[in-house]
């Protein structure tokens, strides 16, 4: 078979293949399915692949760039070795690498910053006079202003490549922004925290306006509650809002009682109990520790303030008795006057009727002021006033039990030479008001200390106290009035030569340092020296001997030196003095020295002291002695010290003497229960005991400050134990356990 009809190309192979196409993906589907719904958002997409593609060109080319950068440096240094800096820094400053690293470095600079300026723009701003954190988040204020602080910092950008804007400034501010968001959305919460605390002292005021609408009340009350639960005001922050109610209410009550609103201080103490409080607010404000304590604080103030009361309506009295008492005194010193100018006889004693009526007019209106009114007028007559010199130093240094006594030393002084004694008058009278203001108190207290050391000191000489008393005697007490006289003198002449010069009153530390340089240790020191004078000479006419030499020995019977002491009218009037400065009682019988040697001067007994007390009060020694067994729980332990639980407060004594009355009527913790009956003796004085009084005035006394506070319903006040005046009678009147401790104890001996 030959081939010559074989075909001379050989067959191709035409069939095409399909193309495969692989299966649609999620993204395509999403595409053609946005696509089917805009038909334009193909071109978008399409654009937006475009700008990735670009970006990442541009990130591809500033990475290969980069990635340069460091051949580059290799170059820069070979420059620099070969032809020099100079154009080693031509070389950079015309390099695309240099401004690489410029932009590089501010984006990355501006983007640091951002939270920082954020921070500080936001607590200075004010929008409409209003923090930032006044607004919520989403406010207009505080977006506009956060719109505003990132616009600043893309205007820094300029014409930066954006790669490096994207890639080291756009992370840090997006995180700046998220910081500050977040910040104000805390903020914004404590802002409206604060703002609702705000409103808790004029809710309470709403409540005080209120007091007696129990209806109002309660919607304030429930309306204020909500706001504190939407604010989300709870742990310490509840408690420490619920302490400022507390606060406020204890503020209001306080002031109400002040005004002698007595009922409507209780209505506003009595506003705790609406205020939920504990555990799910089972429990109120009433049961919180901290308004228990105010509440008593404010009890205490009340009481204060009603006993004050008292005393400031029996000073107008007593000012207006005293006011009238100086005219009259006035008036009649002028007609004295014009009795010694004439010589007719008929007018002398038309003028005495005058004289005679004006003092009968004067204690027929004031018969209480009597007594002060003769001993004024006999002191005159006899001549017994003291000079002014000794009555100013009594009044700076506390020597007059009272402003009364102070007064009629004055008016006395004043009598004598109404026109010549004017000048000296008004100072006393400026020095009484001193005192009572306070100007002195600080100096009064140095004194006072000086003066006990002054009787220590002058204590140390053989035989120059008492034994049955402490106090000095003869020689040794005419040196300590000395003493402290001068002392006196030096210093208030000091004081007021200060103020004149100064114009304003020493402090206390400028007070103390010249005290002790040039008042304590001199005086202290001439204490130290004192020896008791020798006698001038023998005065017994039955004594042969020349006593001049003798040493005057204070434990001898120195009738040998002194004569008859019993019967010299000069000795006597000198033990008088002396007793009368140092409160030392008359003797027995004879001398105090001769009782002394003879036993007749005894230690009174405690029995005896409460007695003696009981008497000067014109009370019952069992009532008095029921109200020390009573506070002193049966034991009449003058040191016995109680505490008050809620303030701490410390109470001392037969009657727990408080720590300012321990102050002021110098108890102390070495006094003798004789010493501290006679200082609660005075203290009832002082806070209306009266002859005839029984166990409920008495007790009122020491319980509510003054007996004038059974008016005010002290009766039935309550202290941090729960007890009244009134629970307390069952115990202090006849068949009561503490009356009959009392009885019991006054038939003791010790």
């Amino acid at each position: 078979m030959t081939n010559s009809f074989r075909p001379q190309a050989a067959p191709v192979d035409t069939f095409v293949q399909p193309v495969s196409v692989a299966p649609p993906s999620d993204l395509d589907v999403l595409a053609r399915a946005l696509k089917a719904v805009n038909p334009g958002i193909e071109a978008f997409l399409d654009n937006k692949m475009d700008e990735a593609i670009e970006a990442e060109k541009a990130e591809g080319m500033e990475l290969a760039i980069e990635d340069s950068f460091s051949d580059f440096k290799n170059v820069v240094r070979s420059v620099g070795k070969k032809d020099g800096e100079a154009a080693a820094t031509q070389l950079i400053g015309g390099s695309i690498f240099a401004q690489k690293a410029y932009e590089k470095q501010k984006v990355e600079i501006l983007g640091n910053n951002v939270l920082n300026k954020f921070s500080n723009s936001y607590e200075t701003t004010l929008i409409n006079d209003r923090p930032l954190s006044s607004y919520t988040f989403e406010s207009p204020e505080f977006q506009g202003w956060l719109e505003e602080q990132r616009n600043e910092f893309v205007n820094q950008l300029g014409d930066i490549n954006p790669t490096y804007v994207n890639k080291y400034f756009l992370p840090k501010l997006a995180a700046a922004t998220g910081q500050i968001t977040s910040y104000q959305i805390k903020q914004h919460k404590l802002y409206n925290v604060e703002q609702i605390k705000k409103l808790t002292v004029p809710t309470v005021e709403s409540l005080v306006l209120n007091i007696d609408d129990g209806a109002k009340i309660t919607e304030i009350i429930k309306q204020f509650e909500i706001d504190m639960n939407n604010a989300g005001i709870f742990g310490q922050q509840r408690t420490d809002q619920q302490n400022l109610i507390i606060e406020t209410i204890a503020d209001f009550a306080e002031e109400a009682g002040m005004n002698g609103d007595l009922s409507d201080a209780v209505k506003i103490l009595d506003l705790a109990k609406l205020f939920p409080s504990g555990p799910d607010g089972k429990l109120s404000l009433e049961d919180n520790p901290t308004f228990l304590d105010e509440k008593n604080k404010v009890i205490k103030v009340i009481k204060n303030n009603d006993y004050n009361d008292v005393i400031r309506k029996e000073k107008l009295e007593d000012i207006e008795k005293t006011n009238e008492l100086e005219k009259t005194l006035k008036d009649i010193n002028e007609i004295n006057k014009q009795i010694n100018n004439t010589e007719d006889e008929a007018e002398k004693k038309v003028l005495q009727k005058k004289s005679q009526t004006l003092l009968e007019n004067y204690k027929a209106k004031y018969p209480e002021m009597t007594p002060r009114l003769n001993t004024i007028l006999s002191n005159i007559d006899q001549n017994m006033a003291l000079d002014y010199g000794e009555i100013l130093i009594k009044i700076r240094g506390g020597g007059y039990d009272s402003k009364q006594q102070a007064l009629d030393a004055a008016y006395a002084f004043y009598a004598q030479d109404p026109k010549r004694n004017q000048p000296q008058f008004d100072t006393l009278m400026r020095a009484i008001n001193d005192v009572e203001t306070g100007r002195y108190t600080y100096a009064g207290q140095l004194l006072g200390t000086l003066k006990t050391q002054l009787k220590n000191e002058l204590s140390n000489i053989k035989g120059a106290i008492w034994a049955d008393s402490g106090d000095l005697r003869g020689f040794t007490a005419s040196e300590l009035n000395r003493l402290d006289i001068e002392a006196n003198d030096l210093f208030f002449n000091w004081l007021d030569s200060f103020i004149k010069e100064k114009g304003r009153e020493p402090s206390q530390m400028e007070q103390r340092n010249w005290f002790n340089d040039n008042v304590r240790d001199v005086y202290l020191e001439e204490a130290k020296k004192f020896k008791p004078p020798k006698p001038s000479g023998a005065s017994n006419v039955n004594s042969s001997q020349n006593n001049n030499d003798q040493d005057f020995d204070p434990n001898k019977n120195n009738q040998d030196l002194e004569g008859d002491l019993s019967s010299n009218p000069v000795v006597n009037t000198l033990n008088q003095v002396a007793n009368a400065l140092t409160g030392t009682r008359p003797a027995a019988a004879g001398t105090i020295e001769e009782a002394q040697e003879q036993g007749q001067l005894k230690p009174v007994s405690k029995q005896q002291s409460l007695r003696d007390g009981a008497n000067e009060l014109g009370v019952k020694p069992e009532d008095l002695a029921a109200i020390i067994s009573y506070e002193t729980i049966g034991s009449f332990d003058p040191q016995i010290v109680g505490t008050d639980k809620n303030t701490g407060d410390t109470y001392q004594g037969l009657i727990q003497f408080g720590p300012w009355e321990r102050e002021n009527y110098n108890i102390t913790t070495e006094m003798s229960f004789q010493d501290q009956v006679k200082a609660v003796v005075q203290f009832l004085k002082d806070r209306g005991v009266k002859p005839g009084h029984g166990p409920k005035e008495i007790y009122a006394a020491v319980f509510t400050g003054h007996v004038g506070n059974i008016e005010n319903g002290g009766l039935d006040w309550v202290d941090a134990n729960g007890t009244t005046v009134n629970k307390a009678l069952k115990d202090l009147l006849p068949g009561g356990g503490h009356y009959e401790k009392a009885v019991q104890f006054l038939q003791q001996k010790s």
